[in-house]
């Protein structure tokens, strides 16, 4: 499923992020089980040392409240206070950590409330190196994130989304999945301590290498090209427009892991189980049971720009000065929303999840 930006690239600051990630948010249940299972599985550490989580992708925050309060309430029932807990949230140095920060300090429903020798720390680096030190992490935890390349591998002509690249250009997008993948993978392992767990919720494309959002990201390639054609964006810039996102299949997550797979990851980490799910769109629920089009439709634009205008109008994409911009990622957003309202059906995303439960071997 579409994830944040703020993941692996620059983020809409202020919680903007947060505000507009239902659809994340609604797919984390999903992962709460397996959670709970990589709690009771992992490793103890020894006396007066913490038991380590990391949250890979941690944006802004909002969607790590859950799942860390699930893997301290799990950790508790093996490790009673005042034994530590240290929830380290990882992410780009651009993210909006002080967004996070706020939000744990102050949110109802932040996991540090009422939870003595628990404690929180941010650390801002791309997920495709390593983030934490070798053997320390005993869960690790990513959702919604993996989908974000280490970079976009080439321009695609007329379009900014991968799944509609065709021919060298798509094997491009595959080649560079495949690759952050297990370089993901492999920085896990050095991380994870021996019998340490790793919990994977992740948007997955079907065989054709549709992820369910083709419909909505056409609506929002079309703006642009109107855009260019009415003089306000330039053809260069469109040119250099392209969300470096990669949904893998089932098997293409699969393979490194598989027994007998010839990737180091292979010797390293072992798949302990894999799940996959189809959720439903949110918005498009909301908008059934009111009929709100233009309600629908900002909603819609909201989350959608959350992820994609950091990428689409970021200074290397349109080097304008700032405010102009701000100026055109209004006008484009304004249009999208305007789009939207008059065809709701052409944003429904039909997003399908992947969720694996991987542990690093006991002798690796």
């Amino acid at each position: 499923m579409s994830g944040s930006p703020g993941d692996e690239t620059v983020m809409v600051g202020g919680g903007y992020y947060n505000a507009h990630s239902e659809q994340q948010r609604d797919a984390i249940a999903l992962s709460l089980p397996l959670l709970e299972r990589a709690a009771a599985a992992a490793p103890l550490p020894g006396l007066g040392q913490p038991f380590v989580v990391a949250d890979y992708g941690a944006a802004a925050g909002r969607n790590s409240l859950l799942p860390m309060q699930t893997v301290i309430a799990a950790v508790r029932q093996r490790l009673p206070s005042p034994a530590p807990i240290s929830i380290v949230h990882t992410d780009l140095p651009e993210n909006d950590f002080n967004a996070l920060f706020v939000l744990l300090g102050e949110s109802p429903e932040s996991y540090l409330r009422d939870a003595p020798e628990v404690y929180a720390f941010a650390t801002g680096k791309t997920m495709y190196e390593q983030v934490l030190p070798a053997d320390q992490v005993a869960v690790g935890y990513t959702a919604s994130t993996v989908h974000w390349m280490s970079a976009a591998p080439c321009a695609i002509p007329g379009q900014i989304w991968p799944a509609r690249a065709t021919g060298a250009v798509r094997a491009a997008f595959v080649a560079r999945g495949r690759q952050d993948w297990e370089t993901f993978l492999a920085r896990r392992a050095r991380e994870l301590r021996p019998g340490g767990q790793l919990v994977v919720l992740a948007g997955v494309a079907d065989a054709a290498g549709a992820s369910g959002a083709e419909s909505l990201l056409d609506l929002a390639n079309e703006v642009l090209q109107e855009l260019v054609a009415a003089g306000t964006l330039a053809a260069a810039e469109y040119a250099r427009m392209v969300l470096p996102m990669y949904y893998r299949t089932a098997e293409q997550y699969t393979a490194p892991l598989a027994a007998g797979a010839a990737s180091p990851v292979g010797r390293a980490l072992r798949l302990v189980e894999q799940q996959e799910a189809s959720l439903a769109d949110v918005y498009w629920a909301q908008y059934e049971r009111t009929g709100d089009a233009s309600g629908y439709a900002a909603d819609y634009t909201a989350y959608l720009r959350a992820f994609t205008e950091p990428v689409l109008f970021g200074p290397a994409t349109v080097p304008r000065a700032a405010s102009e911009r701000a100026r055109l990622a209004r006008t484009y957003y304004a249009r999208v929303e305007e789009r939207i309202a008059a065809a709701p059906a052409r944003a429904i995303c039909h997003w399908r999840v992947i969720l694996l439960r991987i542990a690093r071997h006991p002798a690796a």
